[in-house]
This record gives structure tokens, sequence and C-alpha cells, in this order.
């Protein structure tokens, strides 16, 4: 049997998104990228004109949302690739939609 491959609604030259984000994934900010919300309110998005070290990891920021409770999630924004995790209770970040970015 052929396995299929998934398309998770970024562009067919575009990694797919995650099942559950990765913890040294670095939030970058430029033309698209991440941003970290909290509560329906952003708490984080990188300086698009910093330099990739000046980026929060998503590590920096789960040790924030362990002390500070309340509803997190990172939206990846890109021009062809777009998605949206949210922290659970354990402390992942679980894919929870998908789209095919800004462009």
């Amino acid at each position: 049997m052929k396995e299929e491959k998934i398309h998770r609604g970024s562009c067919l030259n575009c990694p797919s998104s995650e099942e559950i984000l990765d913890m040294r994934e670095v939030l970058y900010n430029g033309f698209g990228g991440y941003s970290v919300w909290k509560n329906n309110k952003l708490y984080y998005s990188g300086n698009p004109q910093g330099e990739w070290e000046s980026f929060k990891t998503l590590k920096d920021i789960e040790k924030i949302a362990k002390k500070e409770k309340g509803n997190w999630k990172v939206v990846l924004n890109n021009p062809l690739r777009g998605a949206t995790w949210r922290r659970n209770k354990v402390g992942q970040w679980i894919l929870k939609e998908t789209n095919k970015g800004f462009a």
C-alpha cells in the first residue's frame, strides 16, 4: 500500500506543521514568523530587525506559561504557510489549525 503524504495547509514545497511544536523552535519574526498570544492578547513578537540569537524559543515561553496561567497559543503567519498551536495542561503545544499563509 502506498503511503500518502499529509498536506497540512502549507504550500507543497513548504514543510508540514508539526503536531506538537518543538521546545527548541525559534520564534522568529520578519517577513512573516511567529507571535505568542495569551488570553487573545499579543504577548510576544520578536523584533523583525533583530538578530537570530535575540529571538525567544518556545522553551523560553513555556517557562513563563507554567507560571502565568491562561489560554496560550503560538501563531505562525508566513507568506505560504500558517499554523496555530495551543498549549495544553501538560505543557505541550498542540497543532489546532493550518492555513495557506497571507500571500
